[in-house]
């Protein structure tokens, strides 16, 4: 992180705040017409999680699910429309910028009294479980079932949405780029497919040698060369429940060692 890229930043979380505080109303309107079909496709996602998502997330919040839903990119404004308008690949500084909006969001939200509860959770839907994601990069058991979720489809209403670089992608193909996708939980991905309805069905046919979504996700934890005790706190499950996936997943395969399966996920392009 630059600090000329956090300036900016910072600059940007200043004026939101006032106008937020100023007229918390009127400022929704107006940052509501910023939002692109990439916000329109990940609200009825949001809203079809079913009650007990909502109310794990009001409990984290202490507000309203549909308040979290309402403001959780409104870190936006800090970044310039032809950063994110750009059709050709972004420079260091302008991704760097785009990996700040959540800060931004986090910012805006926690100066406002109002909407302060709604600044972590709001904020957290570009982590991932590995710890690759941003802004915090947090990992494991950091990351609350509701993060997950929300970085699920966060996902999945970006790839149904047009971009300036490329057109958006069908249902099918978008829920087995999501299924692919690095740092995700399994569970939640499984989550939002349910949710999207009559797009549950463009998931994938069933993983080879019979792999479940969760053997899945430890063979490719594995594969990349992490060990049971690090697939364990990624995944925040017990290291004797990693081992008995890792021997399910051998018996499976019907290898024997972890190179051995590396290259069997490899081969049926699991890694990718």
């Amino acid at each position: 992180m630059t600090k000329s890229a956090l300036t900016k930043v910072r600059s940007s979380v200043k004026a939101a705040v006032a106008a937020v505080e100023t007229r918390l109303v009127a400022a929704e309107e107006s940052l509501g017409s910023l939002q692109t079909a990439y916000g329109i496709a990940l609200a009825p996602l949001k809203e079809s999680f079913g009650a007990e998502f909502k109310s794990e997330v009001s409990k984290v919040s202490k507000r309203p699910y549909g308040t979290l839903n309402r403001w959780a990119n409104v870190g936006r404004v800090a970044v310039a429309n032809g950063v994110w308008d750009k059709p050709g690949p972004l420079t260091t500084s302008e991704w760097e910028l785009v990996r700040l909006h959540p800060y931004a969001t986090e910012r805006i939200l926690a100066r406002c009294t109002a909407l302060a509860s709604l600044a972590g959770p709001a904020s957290s839907h570009h982590e991932r479980l590995d710890g690759s994601g941003y802004h915090r990069a947090l990992r494991g058991d950091a990351l609350s079932r509701a993060d997950r979720i929300l970085a699920a489809a966060d996902v999945y209403a970006a790839l149904l949405a047009d971009r300036p670089h490329r057109a958006a992608y069908a249902p099918d193909d978008a829920a087995r780029l999501l299924e692919r996708e690095p740092g995700l939980d399994a569970d939640a991905v499984g989550c939002v497919l349910a949710a999207a309805g009559e797009r549950a069905s463009a998931r994938r046919a069933a993983w080879p040698a019979g792999l479940t979504d969760r053997e899945v996700e430890v063979l490719r934890l594995i594969a990349r060369g992490r060990t049971n005790r690090e697939v364990a706190a990624l995944l925040v499950v017990s290291q004797k429940t990693v081992g008995r996936h890792v021997e399910n997943v051998y018996a499976k395969l019907g290898v024997s060692s972890r190179a051995a399966a590396a290259v069997f996920a490899m081969e049926h392009r699991l890694l990718e």
